[in-house]
């Protein structure tokens, strides 16, 4: 992630203003005070627990680096947001989105892992691919230059590759049975209750 944000800082062409990466950034923080504000309300409406809630419980370690390489995609789109609004309104704008969901998502995987989540990542980040994968060979139909292919460059291509990591671990994370951050049911568990349900009838007869 540190080498994407460099290369980043070192290839921009223009000035970033601050409000870009403030935009970013806020987002990202916003994300994790409504999570800590939903905790706090949760633990005032129900028995306090004895153990204290992690930062990062040990259950999400598996998709830490999924959120490492969210927020270095994320670095990566908002490095270039200023230039891309200098050619179009509509990509700066893109660019910011884009940045900031990543930047947000980042957060909320790593604290909160899920199966929605995990798809929600894997389907965004394939949608920028395919964006990408048009604007590098036809072009797109909208902007200064409708229907003219982009050249590929060192950015554009380091954050493609991020998030075809993204998708690729997302996708292995959704094909198991648990995600990480869920606690699968007890062995016998099942089974308990199959016999609870069956025995119950039958000492229910046998004191009468």
């Amino acid at each position: 992630m540190m080498f994407a944000i460099a290369v980043a800082a070192r290839d921009r062409s223009s000035g970033h203003p601050l409000w870009h990466l403030l935009i970013v950034a806020a987002g990202a923080v916003g994300v994790f005070v409504v999570i800590k504000a939903k905790e706090h309300w949760n633990r005032e409406l129900r028995p306090r627990r004895a153990n204290r809630t992690r930062w990062f419980p040990a259950a999400t370690v598996p998709v830490l680096p999924l959120a490492l390489l969210s927020a270095a995609a994320a670095a990566i789109h908002s490095a270039v947001t200023a230039e891309h609004f200098e050619e179009a309104f509509i990509y700066g704008a893109f660019f910011l989105a884009a940045s900031t969901a990543q930047a947000g998502w980042a957060v909320v995987i790593a604290y909160r892992p899920n199966r929605t989540l995990l798809l929600v990542g894997a389907v965004g980040n394939a949608a920028i691919i395919v964006l990408w994968t048009v604007t590098r060979t036809v072009g797109l139909p909208v902007g200064p230059q409708p229907w003219h292919p982009e050249a590929i460059g060192t950015l554009d291509l380091i954050s493609t590759l991020l998030e075809v990591a993204i998708v690729l671990c997302a996708a292995t994370l959704l094909a198991r049975r648990t995600v990480p951050g869920r606690s699968s049911p007890p062995a016998g568990a099942g089974l308990g209750r199959v016999v609870r349900r069956c025995g119950a009838p039958r000492a229910l007869r046998q004191s009468r």
